[in-house]
């Protein structure tokens, strides 16, 4: 799956998990996972594609901004949550790498979303969550 992430589109990412109080719940830790592999295939390089000595090549850089994207995306859709925790949000938006990112309008999107659907958190929870943000 993480090997075609960079094909993926956010529906395919909303993965309903079961919730005993009638809540739209998403597997965040599946996503998370996901991603972690990619990360993992996509940094070693030789997992991914083939090397260039060997025929193998590594994945072009569209695609590695596809997967910013995608996961912005992710993060601002899950982020209206009230029952996702701080730690999740933070892990998961850690996970998208700097150079995926063109802009910072999906972070910040994601960012907006979870602080005004998260209102009680801590200050000190709002500045990790605002710290995700290059800006």
């Amino acid at each position: 799956m993480a090997l075609q992430l960079g094909q993926a589109i956010l529906d395919d990412l909303l993965i309903l998990a079961y919730s005993f109080t009638g809540d739209t719940l998403f597997d965040v830790d599946t996503v998370q996972r996901i991603m972690k592999n990619y990360l993992e295939y996509e940094t070693d390089g030789s997992h991914f594609g083939y090397k260039e000595e060997d025929g193998y090549i590594s994945p072009p850089l569209s695609d590695m901004e596809r997967v910013g994207k995608l996961m912005e995306s992710y993060l601002a859709e899950i982020a209206s949550n009230r029952s996702l925790p701080v730690s999740k949000f933070i892990g998961l938006a850690k996970l998208i790498l700097e150079q995926s990112r063109i802009t910072e309008d999906g972070m910040y999107k994601a960012i907006d979303i979870y602080l005004k659907a998260h209102p009680t958190i801590t200050d000190l929870e709002r500045k990790k969550v605002c710290s995700l943000m290059d800006c």
